[in-house]
């Protein structure tokens, strides 16, 4: 094997491993935010990191744990995200990734049903990729 096709075969695994690392990461969120593990999600994000959740905006730790707080205690309610049909880019250590949502849940008031889609930017910040800013866009 040529010293090219080396490189290209140790780029092409680390990218590879980067994108199931970033699958890790956006299951992770869906199941921290599901179970309300708030200190779980936080450590998702990075310190600066930003949420626009169709024009709400949620910027650092604080707000984000307030978000978390919001939807109730765990076991209040169902929520359950899922994150489907990612599209990842991976340029070095910072990533983007595009993805479906749907969220369904029972509340007090019934079921319920979201749809949209995720557009993250990530960072790698000590090995781990984390969200720097997530977009949520709903469907119409």
């Amino acid at each position: 094997m040529a010293a090219t096709d080396e490189t290209t075969g140790a780029a092409t695994t680390a990218v590879l491993q980067a994108k199931d690392e970033i699958r890790e990461l956006l299951a992770r969120y869906n199941h921290c935010v599901d179970s309300r593990d708030a200190d779980g999600w936080i450590a998702l994000f990075t310190a600066d990191a930003t949420m626009d959740l169709g024009g709400r905006s949620l910027e650092g730790p604080e707000q984000l744990r307030a978000f978390v707080a919001a939807l109730g205690p765990a076991g209040s309610g169902v929520l359950r995200h899922y994150a489907v049909n990612e599209v990842i880019e991976v340029d070095g250590d910072r990533a983007t990734v595009r993805c479906s949502l749907l969220a369904v849940g029972r509340t007090d008031d019934g079921p319920r049903l979201t749809t949209g889609r995720y557009e993250d930017e990530l960072r790698r910040e000590a090995g781990t990729w984390r969200f720097s800013r997530r977009r949520f866009v709903p469907d119409a």
